[in-house]
């Protein structure tokens, strides 16, 4: 007699069943390794399951557990045939189900916590007041906002920087890109490309501060050069996954945008912080925030918020310079990547794409794509938005976005990548059709988890 399911225990007894072959029956050597059945998702009726493993033991050469984990993932859906006879015989199952093999994606994130959790003990976070010594300390003072910077990463480094330079500090920000129209207000003769300053700086210099990023690796070529050469180094940041790896730190994954740092060093460093410098730490917040819409939001953020008002900043003003100085182009593109929207797994996720034709058709420039993503997911129903867009180098450039329950840095860290569980992203060199079929892939096993 078929056994009873409705008490939602199938995959329990599916990971039995698997669990057992791997310990008895199972000769391929690839599955020599310490594998555990750590979770088996599947529908009430059986005909389908995602199994979800992970390869135990010591992690010393990455490479090598990678090869690992893939080995084992073959070997497995190698063996899919025999595993699913033997759990339609054991189960008493009519009909065999579909299965779907995963590594554990969840307990990779949790190790990568727990590495993270012990970095923090070899290098010190620091404190607002302590940062603000060293920079009192300092004269040469370089800051890099990551590669293609967005208004969290520009109106920090430039808020910081304006303060800085109010003190007679020799201070540039360091871009190497050309600045978004919507966000050039926020310069002040402050922003200079890594090849204008780098001459002056051939024996070094005193400061390079990382701001809205950890890894010198998201800068261009020029600035990464640049930034070797400073005699100390600082990070200012908010994502989850930075690490504290410089002679000065201040990470806090629970502020809504680095410019929430900003702001309480500024606070600290100076007995008022100018109307220019509030006007970009105050860009730094609501672009990050989604004007304030985003989980990420704050009852902190609303009173920093609060506080740069009262030094003299206008919302309309800030807001009109950003979000209402759109080009013709940009709704012209946007027309173009919206007829590329395909929907899945009943609306729950919008995918589109733009290519470098799509752009000179219609004479669009990288600003021009700013939004797209945001706007993938304010659709009704659409729990995770994927924008890819190509770039002139020929990668493939990815924007996450998602509402309530989907881990968008989880996604984002399987390919490489990082960010926040509701905006997140990562660069790959994988053709878009290819990296397109792969993120298909893992949201449907994301998907299935529920």
């Amino acid at each position: 007699m078929r056994k009873n399911f409705r008490d939602g225990r199938v995959g329990g007894e599916i990971q039995k069943v698997i669990s057992e072959l791997l310990r008895n029956e199972l000769k391929d050597k690839r599955l020599s390794a310490m594998i555990s059945i750590t979770d088996v998702k599947a529908t009430k009726d059986a005909s389908f399951a995602t199994v979800y493993f992970t390869v135990l033991g010591e992690r010393v050469d990455h490479d090598a557990y990678e090869e690992e984990k893939k080995d084992v993932l073959e070997a497995l859906n190698g063996a899919k045939g025999l595993i699913r006879g033997r759990i339609c015989q054991e189960l008493q199952l009519r009909h065999a189900p579909d299965l779907a093999f995963r590594v554990d994606e969840s307990l990779e994130y949790g190790r990568h916590i727990e590495s993270v959790i012990r970095d923090i003990h070899d290098k010190e976070t620091m404190s607002f007041e302590k940062i603000a010594d060293v920079l009192d300390e300092q004269e040469t003072i370089l800051l890099f906002p990551h590669k293609s910077p967005d208004g969290d990463a520009l109106g920090s480094s430039c808020g910081l920087a304006f303060v800085l330079r109010e003190l007679d500090k020799h201070v540039h920000v360091i871009v190497d890109e050309s600045v978004p129209v919507a966000l050039q207000f926020l310069d002040n003769g402050l922003i200079l490309k890594s090849s204008d300053v780098s001459r002056h700086f051939q024996d070094g210099y005193d400061l390079a501060i990382l701001i809205d990023n950890a890894e010198p690796t998201r800068l261009p070529d020029g600035a990464k050069e640049l930034f070797s050469k400073a005699s100390k180094t600082m990070c200012i940041d908010h994502h989850i996954t930075s690490t504290p790896a410089y002679d000065y730190n201040l990470i806090d994954s629970t502020r809504a945008a680095t410019a929430e740092i900003i702001y309480d060093i500024l606070a600290e460093y100076v007995e008022e912080i100018p109307e220019k410098a509030a006007e970009a730490v105050y860009a730094g917040i609501v672009t990050d925030t989604g004007r304030f819409s985003y989980a990420n939001t704050t009852p902190r953020t609303m009173e920093i918020a609060c506080e740069l008002l009262k030094l003299g900043v206008s919302p309309s003003d800030v807001s009109k310079r950003i979000y209402q100085s759109n080009s013709p182009a940009k709704l012209k593109i946007e027309g173009l990547v919206f007829d590329t929207i395909e929907y899945l797994y009943s609306n729950m996720c919008a995918i589109a794409y733009m290519t470098q034709d799509m752009m000179r058709s219609v004479g669009a420039i990288d600003e021009d794509t700013e939004g797209i993503s945001e706007a993938l997911r304010s659709v009704r129903g659409v729990e995770l938005a994927i924008f890819l867009r190509e770039t002139e180098e020929g990668k493939v450039k990815i924007s996450m976005r998602s509402q309530d329950f989907f881990d968008a840095s989880q996604l984002a860290s399987h390919f490489g990548g990082g960010g926040h569980k509701r905006a997140a992203g990562f660069i790959t060199s994988k053709p878009l059709e290819e990296i397109i079929a792969l993120l298909k892939e893992q949201v449907s096993a994301r998907i299935h988890e529920r």
